[in-house]
This record gives C-alpha cells, sequence and structure tokens, in this order.
C-alpha cells in the first residue's frame, strides 16, 4: 500500500511520527542539509521529505516501498556526492550539518513576525530562501525587515540561512559503498502539486504587506 506495502498500522503510527518530528537541537544550533545533494534520480531532501520518504530516526518513511530496495541504494555512484544517501545529506533523514547559529536577539519583522514564526509556518530555509508555506503574492522576504534593526529574517535568523551560520560542528557524510537497486523509484514519485496544506500560513496575510517605514 502507499503507506509502505503493507506494514501493519502500529508501524505506520510510529513511523510517521518520526517522520514529522524533528530531533531535539541543542541551542543555537540547527541542523543543515548538504548543499546541493540529489539522489541517483535527482530527488533532493526536499522531496524526501514531502513525500515521506525516510524518518529522523534514519529509517525508512511510511511512502518508502519495500519493493524500491534501499534507500542508500539510491546514492549518486560519481561525482561530489557518491556514495551520499538522503540519511547522509538530509537532515529529515538523519543527515545533513549541525551549524552553530544564534538568532538575532528580539528580532521581529516589520509585522512583528519572529524568527520562531517563521519556523512554525515554515516561511523560509536554511539555505535562505523562500520555503512553501511563503506566499509568491506577498513578494520577498526581504521586503519585510525589522523596524528596529533593518535586518529581514534571511539576515537574523538561523533558520532562515543568517550569514553568521558558518561553524560545521558535525558532518555525516560518508564514502559508503552502495549498491544497484533491483527496482527503480518510479518516475512519478516526485510531487506534482505544493507541499501540504497543514505547511501554510494559518492565516491569510496582511493585504498591504510591505512595512510602513521600509524603502
Amino acid at each position: 500500500c502507499a503507506c509502505g506495502g503493507g506494514v501493519d498500522a502500529s508501524e505506520v503510527t510510529t513511523t510517521v511520527s518520526a517522520a514529522t518530528t524533528a530531533p531535539a537541537l541543542p541551542s543555537g544550533q540547527f541542523c543543515e542539509n548538504t548543499n546541493g545533494w540529489a539522489d541517483v534520480d535527482s530527488f533532493t531532501c526536499e522531496q524526501y521529505v514531502q513525500e515521506s520518504w525516510c524518518t529522523a530516526a534514519g529509517e525508512p518513511g511510511p511512502a518508502w516501498s519495500p519493493a524500491w530496495g534501499l534507500i542508500t541504494a539510491y546514492a549518486p555512484i560519481s561525482g561530489e556526492f557518491a556514495g551520499v544517501s538522503a540519511f547522509d545529506a538530509c537532515c529529515a533523514c538523519s543527515g545533513g550539518a549541525l551549524i552553530a547559529c544564534d538568532d538575532e536577539v528580539g528580532f521581529a519583522d516589520a509585522l512583528g513576525w519572529t524568527c520562531a514564526d517563521y519556523v512554525t509556518e515554515n516561511y523560509c530555509t536554511h539555505e535562505g530562501t523562500h520555503s512553501a508555506g511563503w506566499n509568491p503574492a506577498w513578494g520577498s522576504i526581504d521586503d519585510y525587515p525589522s523596524n528596529t534593526t533593518g535586518l529581514s529574517a534571511f539576515e537574523a535568523c538561523c533558520a532562515c540561512g543568517k550569514s553568521n551560520a558558518v561553524s560545521t560542528l558535525t558532518t555525516t557524510l560518508t564514502t559508503t559503498a552502495t549498491t544497484t537497486a533491483t527496482t527503480a523509484e518510479p518516475t512519478t514519485a516526485a510531487p506534482t502539486t505544493a507541499a501540504p496544506t497543514t505547511s501554510q500560513p494559518t492565516t491569510a496575510a496582511p493585504t498591504s504587506m510591505a512595512p510602513t517605514t521600509a524603502e
């Protein structure tokens, strides 16, 4: 079935919980996906999350079919990421790297949204880009800088790619050899629609989003 090829209900419940709950990290740290990584079929960490193909415990997710073989079998076989699977590269799959960073103290953007709000509403990524929860109709996150510091969430929040997040504490990249999968991932497996609606803002954005004091 779509939830793991026939696993029983208790296994599905446990796996879904692991897939949707990120592991707690020490204060001042966050996890960053391996920049530029994609598996042998060009699926990225974001797609592994959206499709529930893995869990934060480093196991196959509820939507990963046993018929596809091992996730490690889909690591690139050559190039910069040869041998690196989603388990190594993606935070949601127990991989990635821990980065030292502290949010700008007291930050709130022009509309009063804090770094925590940006995380909760899935507005941005650690790479410093807009995420699924951000409506393109609102313009750019840079359009809503703090009225006091002039910083946007991209510059103030670690989860949005704050520029001082430069100290790599731990990396889980490996060069583990992989085997060829006996059954290829389906070519239609990648999401064809927007990210799940549960990651969208719970309330509509103000009709006039731009801060009154911004240039």
